[in-house]
C-alpha cells in the first residue's frame, strides 16, 4: 500500500512539473507512466546542475548572502523546467530540435566553465595574480614615465628661474652699491627697491615649483603602493575569471582534456531530454489520446458548422466553412 502511494506521489510530481494531465496518466500504459519518470529523472539531474550553477553565481559574482544565493539557484531550477517543459509538451519539428541542440551547447559551456572554476580555483587564483601583477608593473611604470615627464619640466622650469633670481640680484647688488647706472646715485633707492619686489616675486614662484617637485615625488613613493591596492585588492570579476580560464584551458593541455570531459558530460545531460523524446520512434498512448483528443473537438466543431449552416439555409457554406476547421495532425 505504502509502495503505491509512493508511486502515485512521484508519477503526480512527474506529471505536474513535465506539463502533461495526471488525471490521463493514470489511466495510461506503463509505457506511458515510464515515459514520464524518464522525463522527470533528466529533469531533476539538470536542475540539480543548474542549482549549482546559479548559487555559485550569485555567490561569487553578485555577492550574494546564504539565502538568496539559494534563491538564485531556485530561479535557475525554474527556468530549466520551463524550459524542458517546452521540448517534452511540443511536436517534433526540427526547429526545436536545432534550437534545443544549440541552447544545449551554451548551457554546457556555462556549466563546464563554472565546474572548472572551482575544480582549478587554485590555478585560477595563481594565474590571476600573474595577469594582476603584469598589469600592475604596465601602470606603474606608464604613471612614473607621466610623473618623470612632469619632474623634467619642473626642474626645466626651476633652472629658468634660478637663473632669472641670479640676474635679478646681481642687477640688485649694482644698485644698491653704486654699480647701476639707473639711479645714478648709491643705496637703497627706488630703483633697487623694485628690483627687490622682484626677487620676492621670483622667490615665491621657486618655492611653489620645489614644492610641486616634492608633491611628484611624494606621488612616485605612493604609484605602486596605489596601483597595488587598486587592482590587486579588487574583487575578481566575471570576464576577468572567464579569460584567465580560457587561458588555462588553451595553454594547458591537461586543463583542455579535463573541461572537454566535463563539456560533454553537460550537453549529454542538457540532450536527455531532447534523446528521449526524439528518440521514441512511435507515440505513447497519452500522446496518442492527446492527437484523439484534438482530433474529437475538430470533428466537433465541423459538426457544429454544419448544423448552424442548415439552421440559416445556407447549405453552400459549409464547404467553406470546412476551410476553417481542417487541420493536421
Amino acid at each position: 500500500m505504502a509502495a503505491a502511494s509512493k508511486n502515485t506521489w512521484w508519477l503526480k510530481l512527474s506529471c505536474f512539473l513535465i506539463g502533461w494531465d495526471y488525471r490521463i496518466v493514470k489511466d495510461c500504459s506503463e509505457l506511458t507512466k515510464r515515459d514520464a519518470k524518464r522525463y522527470i529523472s533528466a529533469i531533476i539531474l539538470i536542475s540539480l546542475i543548474w542549482f549549482f550553477v546559479g548559487f555559485s553565481f550569485g555567490n561569487h559574482y553578485l555577492g550574494l548572502n546564504g539565502w538568496l544565493s539559494i534563491l538564485s539557484g531556485l530561479i535557475a531550477i525554474v527556468a530549466v523546467v520551463q524550459i524542458e517543459r517546452q521540448i517534452i509538451t511540443s511536436d517534433k519539428t526540427p526547429l526545436l530540435f536545432a534550437s534545443r541542440i544549440a541552447l544545449a551547447l551554451i548551457m554546457a559551456g556555462i556549466g563546464a566553465v563554472m565546474i572548472d572554476q572551482y575544480m582549478f580555483k587554485q590555478d585560477i587564483a595563481m594565474k590571476l595574480e600573474e595577469s594582476r601583477k603584469s598589469i600592475v608593473e604596465a601602470r606603474v611604470e606608464s604613471l612614473n614615465a607621466e610623473l618623470d615627464h612632469k619632474l623634467n619640466r619642473l626642474n626645466t622650469d626651476l633652472s629658468k628661474i634660478d637663473q632669472e633670481i641670479q640676474q635679478q640680484q646681481n642687477r640688485f647688488n649694482n644698485e644698491v652699491y653704486g654699480k647701476g647706472k639707473s639711479s645714478g646715485s648709491v643705496g637703497y633707492g627706488s630703483i633697487a627697491k623694485g628690483q627687490e619686489s622682484y626677487l620676492k616675486t621670483f622667490a615665491t614662484q621657486r618655492q611653489n615649483i620645489r614644492n610641486e617637485i616634492s608633491k611628484v615625488y611624494n606621488e612616485k613613493l605612493q604609484t605602486r603602493i596605489n596601483a597595488h591596492k587598486e587592482i590587486m585588492d579588487k574583487p575578481s570579476g566575471l570576464l576577468e575569471e572567464f579569460s584567465v580560464m580560457i587561458s588555462l584551458i588553451t595553454g594547458n593541455l591537461s586543463t583542455g582534456i579535463i573541461y572537454v570531459v566535463f563539456f560533454s558530460f553537460f550537453l549529454i545531460v542538457e540532450l536527455m531530454i531532447v534523446i528521449t523524446k526524439y528518440g521514441n520512434k512511435r507515440k505513447n498512448d497519452y500522446e496518442n489520446i492527446i492527437d484523439f483528443q484534438l482530433e474529437v473537438r475538430f470533428g466537433q466543431l465541423q459538426m457544429m458548422e454544419v448544423e448552424n449552416a442548415k439552421k440559416i439555409g445556407r447549405e453552400g457554406s459549409i464547404v467553406r466553412s470546412s476551410l476553417l476547421t481542417s487541420k493536421n495532425i
